[in-house]
């Protein structure tokens, strides 16, 4: 089970925490929708438009980010999805996982030792 708690920290998953994360941003994006549409017939001063069209841009930037990132999910018949590779999820049992992470310094030899004949895709932006 360490050896799947270490992949997962070092592969970027989101963890609970993170997501718990994610999701307090959200509910804080909601409040302030709220407020800003609870003082709609305000005229809004150019300071507070600046503030306000600095907190969207942030927001964005960890929007895009979060994007990006790996996340794990555990499916209905007990297997490990990691999202964010590709189209689809790649989806292991535990097992398969273990043996796949405890062989992980074969495989990152064997990429190094193949770098000139193996192919990578570009990363979106």
């Amino acid at each position: 089970m360490q050896v799947l708690a270490n992949a997962a920290r070092s592969t970027g998953c989101l963890t609970s925490e993170m997501k718990m994360e994610a999701n307090a941003r959200i509910l804080e994006d909601i409040r302030q929708k709220m407020e800003a549409l609870q003082s709609e017939g305000k005229p809004e001063t150019a300071e507070q438009e600046l503030a306000r069209l600095r907190r969207e841009n942030a927001q964005l930037r960890v929007a895009k980010a979060e994007r990006g990132a790996l996340t794990c999910k555990v499916t209905p018949k007990g297997g490990v999805s990691v999202y964010g590779m590709g189209r689809w999820p790649v989806t292991l049992y535990r097992d398969q996982w273990e043996r796949l992470l405890a062989q992980s310094d074969h495989i990152i030899a064997f990429i190094e030792a193949n770098a000139a004949s193996l192919s990578t895709k570009p990363a979106k932006e």
